[in-house]
């Protein structure tokens, strides 16, 4: 979009940028609301230090993203879903593996460092391999095809008050497939609408 203001997804990641910043300035003061995933969190900052041209938001950001990939990522690459006390468990998840994208690509777009578009790129392919349809159908499933069987593998297709998983992947192929010129991530998107 040419100006946030006049974008919906750019008003409403705004807010959070908005919310993230007074909870870092003062967390008594942060106002109540969802818990934001780390990544998101990373996002939000790099995307801050874009618009409001303020280098310590991206540098925040850059650190958040450093402790993410060094504590919370199999040494093969596969994401975790959470880190606490000084451990990571649980596999990541779909919602996990677009939102480190989001991160890696606003973290580009503040810093033009090619090593986050790259990584980008990486944990897109990450992301389809283990979350894609092998059916064809459209989107991606909740869980990845390494996880725990279950009956039913879901697929989470309506939003809440955060984007669902696919929603927010098919915003990060989008963008990956404008940026880097690959229709395979656009046709992706295209099949999932």
């Amino acid at each position: 979009c040419s100006w946030p203001a006049s974008c919906p997804a750019c008003c409403c990641v705004l807010f959070i940028i908005t919310v993230w910043l007074i909870a870092l300035k003062n967390p008594a003061e942060a106002p109540p609301g969802p818990h934001l995933p780390l990544a998101e969190r990373v996002a939000a900052l790099a995307m801050a230090g874009r618009i409001f041209n303020k280098t310590v938001y991206i540098k925040q950001a850059e650190e958040a993203m450093a402790f993410i990939e060094t504590n919370m990522a199999r040494r093969n690459g596969r994401l975790y879903a959470r880190y606490r006390k000084g451990e990571a468990k649980i596999l990541g998840y779909l919602d996990d593996y677009a939102s480190i994208i989001w991160a890696y690509l606003e973290l580009y777009q503040a810093s033009f460092k090619t090593d986050y578009l790259e990584k980008a790129i990486v944990r897109a392919v990450d992301m389809i391999n283990l979350f894609g349809d092998e059916f064809g159908t459209a989107g991606f499933f909740l869980y990845g095809n390494d996880a725990e069987q279950l009956i039913a593998r879901p697929k989470e297709v309506y939003d809440n008050a955060k984007p669902s998983g696919n929603a927010l992947a098919a915003y990060c192929l989008l963008k990956l497939g404008k940026i880097t010129g690959e229709q395979k991530y656009l046709d992706i998107v295209n099949g999932m609408f």
